[in-house]
């Protein structure tokens, strides 16, 4: 499986927000879209998923431009975990997750038992099925982001965008969420994601992709991109790169360099 973006142009309107972005990802692969608010992360997620028209490009699953697809068939390869997601409805935990599984159908299509099978299956592999009653508007911010990673299991993708899985989570369940996205892509699952958080990117990530203000693009592996220099100039601080070596394993971490008051 190959997910690719090929020279892609995008914004709202005739007016770009990020200019010829490419790369290319395939199973079992991570891939970190990394930047600061505002540079235009989110815009490229919704080009790909193509909820906003490209201004040029494409967008190509195994060297198939999906321009032409139907939502439909683009739900066959294709999970998205949105940033934030609060549903009109109360509807509890089970009931998110078996939306999932209706994707490919469209939203209008009743669930039958396998359905529910599979939405029972992607809680108890992710170990949330506790949850399962729960009102989802009532969980924690960790809980409901667990919820719909089972949502987009159920939906069986070949593919899974993130918009920000980590935003607003404590750091135990930064740590849980990062956890399963690596176990995901142990199992073949191709998976994109933004962050604003270096430290995830060396945690987690196969590629990365930084984003910087005035279209400064840079791509490659995580230790040649995600550097002290390129950090200051994305951010705009003084960072410094820590490193360590436990159990035979090198550990990095980003410490912002505070001015002495």
């Amino acid at each position: 499986m190959n997910f690719s973006l090929e020279h892609i142009t995008c914004g709202y309107g005739k007016e770009p927000v990020l200019r010829d972005i490419s790369f290319s990802i395939k199973s079992g692969e991570i891939l970190c879209i990394l930047g600061p608010n505002g540079v235009g992360k989110t815009t490229l997620f919704k080009s790909a998923l193509g909820l906003i028209p490209s201004v040029k490009g494409n967008v190509k699953i195994n060297g198939d431009d999906i321009g032409t697809w139907s939502n439909r068939h683009k739900a066959e390869y294709i999970g998205y975990i949105p940033q934030t997601h609060i549903p009109p409805f109360p509807y509890t935990v089970f009931q998110v997750v078996v939306m999932g599984c209706v994707a490919q159908r469209g939203m209008l299509a009743s669930p039958d038992e396998h359905d529910y099978e599979t939405a029972e299956n992607a809680l108890e592999e992710l170990e949330i099925g506790a949850l399962k009653d729960r009102i989802y508007t009532e969980l924690s911010g960790g809980e409901r982001q667990m919820v719909l990673i089972a949502r987009a299991l159920a939906q069986n993708p070949k593919i899974l965008l993130m918009d920000e899985p980590t935003a607003n989570l404590d750091y135990g369940n930064q740590a849980r969420v990062l956890e399963q996205i690596k176990r995901l892509a142990g199992k073949g699952m191709i998976v994109v994601m933004t962050t604003h958080a270096p430290d995830h990117v060396f945690l987690c990530s196969s590629k990365v992709i930084l984003v910087e203000r005035e279209n400064r693009i840079s791509i490659g592996r995580a230790e040649d991109i995600v550097t002290e220099e390129n950090l200051e100039r994305a951010y705009g601080i003084k960072v410094s790169i820590l490193k360590d070596e436990r159990n035979g394993e090198l550990i990095r971490a980003c410490v912002p360099v505070l001015n002495k008051s």
